[in-house]
């Protein structure tokens, strides 16, 4: 088949460029390890791929002159910048150094010319020894200081890669996984470069813009009062929260504050909300704690777990779920507490399936995030279809299946969800109507998504009413600068 002189002219471009990355990996990549062959004086033993001469592998590749060929070993090991971040002021900039395997590095260093510039490694780039790999890092709204969690190194985390490439330490004998080190957390002053650290952090914030008051938040313990769980696992559905440290990184004094599970600083740094979790939820609470001050108050109680805090843009408005679980049905009651003006005492407002302008048997969703409007006039939230209790085994002697296993034709990775079997004379099955809008595979992939649907309502403060805002024909909208307009969107 002859090539046309498109086809022949995308070829010699996609040469061009083979081979200047291929250069590029060259003078980025480290050197070819020595061996045996090698020490022979061999030259073909370093050549890759198995070549027997030091030709091109194929006319689409440089020849040996223009460098070293591009190996899998180089992509591993080929870094790149990852989460950048620039100060307010424009004055540092920082991000995260990391190759595709190995241990990473965070750079901060400030924009003007001349500046010093430093570097602190962080760990294993993939995560395996820790909480979802190198993550980003954070610049204070004040320009002081800059913040990053810091993973184990590869090699103690026990990643050897493939065939130990990324400087990781092998396996422990018996396949056993090398002992986690907790993550730690790394504090950096950006006026001499002085480093602080906290043990066993889960994630931290910075409050507002003009506050040194850092929130440091800690990995719950294990049951049973071991410390240290798997760095970055959250804290269990409806179980107690974890240690929340309020540093003053200033040196000013230092708060320890028990069981949350959840918390929010608002934008003037001023005041955090703060969701307490125990045990046995009899001390649940969402509180208000001012920072300058130290007084802290409670918003509101009740054995309920509280969820997705959310503050009003530069006001005092606040917003969370209080989550009731209906243990005996399955399904949870959830309701959307609010205070126009919490630091005020204003009056609590309450938005449940009873709340006016509800209608169609819906229930307040979970699963969707809160949102003040513009001039906190509005709250936007979620609404869904009741899930309806599942019937209970009333017999002894039945074990229901494991979920899981594996068909030809099933979503992704060849995984097949089983159905809840709740007693022996019901089926397990997974069906598919040949009316159905998606396959059956592309429904198991996106179980999760439609599990979690909920449809945009908003709550009008003045009128204390409810409005809906989308339904089952346009299923999702975007709501448009000072909520004048929505934009809806309909891909059925």
């Amino acid at each position: 088949m002859r090539l046309s002189a498109l086809s022949r002219f995308v070829l010699a471009l996609s040469s061009a460029a083979f081979a200047a990355i291929a250069t590029a990996g060259a003078q980025n990549a480290p050197p070819v390890a020595s061996n045996a062959a090698n020490a022979s004086g061999n030259p073909l033993a370093a050549m890759p791929f198995g070549a027997t001469n030091d030709k091109p592998v194929s006319k689409w590749t440089p020849p040996a002159s223009a460098g070293r060929q591009l190996t899998l070993n180089d992509m591993l090991t080929w870094k790149g910048i990852r989460s950048p971040a620039l100060s307010n002021d424009g004055k540092w900039f920082a991000y995260t150094i990391a190759p595709n395997e190995g241990d990473a590095d965070v750079v901060i260093r400030p924009t003007s010319a001349g500046g010093k510039e430093w570097r602190f490694p962080v760990g294993d780039a993939t995560g395996g020894g820790g909480r979802g790999g190198a993550g980003g890092v954070g610049i204070s709204g004040n320009n002081k200081w800059a913040a990053f969690l810091v993973n184990p190194s590869g090699a103690a985390a026990g990643r050897g890669g493939r065939g130990g490439r990324g400087g990781g330490a092998a396996a422990p004998a018996g396949g056993a996984p090398a002992a986690n080190t907790p993550t730690k957390l790394a504090v950096v002053s950006l006026a001499d470069g002085t480093k602080r650290e906290f043990e066993n952090v889960r994630a931290f914030r910075f409050a507002g813009d003009k506050s040194d008051i850092l929130a440091v938040y800690h990995n719950a313990p294990r049951a049973g009062g071991a410390a240290g769980g798997a760095a970055g696992a959250p804290a269990p559905a409806g179980g107690a929260g974890s240690t929340l440290e309020l540093v003053n990184l200033a040196g000013g004094t230092q708060a320890v504050i028990t069981d949350v599970s959840e918390y929010a600083f608002d934008d003037s740094g001023d005041w955090i909300a703060l969701a307490i979790s125990t045990a046995d939820q009899v001390g649940n609470s969402l509180q208000l704690r001012q920072l300058s001050t130290g007084i802290t108050k409670s918003l509101d109680v009740s054995k309920a777990s509280y969820r997705r805090i959310v503050w009003g843009d530069s006001t005092d408005a606040i917003a969370a779920l209080r989550v009731v679980s209906d243990t005996a049905g399955g399904d949870e009651d959830a309701t959307v507490v609010a205070w126009s003006h919490a630091a005020a005492g204003s009056k609590a407002i309450e938005i449940s399936a009873k709340s006016a302008g509800i209608s169609g048997g819906l229930v307040v969703s979970s699963d969707r995030a809160l949102e003040w409007g513009d001039g906190q006039k509005v709250i936007y939230f979620g609404l869904r279809e009741p899930r309806p209790p599942r019937a209970r085994t009333t017999g002894g002697g039945f074990t229901p299946p494991n979920p899981g296993g594996t068909a030809p034709g099933a979503g992704a990775g060849g995984q097949v969800a089983a159905a809840p079997q709740t007693d022996a004379e019901v089926p397990s099955l997974i069906l598919w109507h040949w009316k159905d809008a998606r396959p059956q595979a592309q429904q198991q992939v996106q179980e999760a998504q439609d599990k979690s649907f909920s449809y945009q309502a908003a709550y009008h403060v003045a009128q204390g009413k409810v409005v809906q805002l989308t339904d089952a024909r346009m299923r999702d909208i975007s709501i448009g600068p000072k909520d004048a307009w929505a934009v809806g969107t309909d891909i059925a």
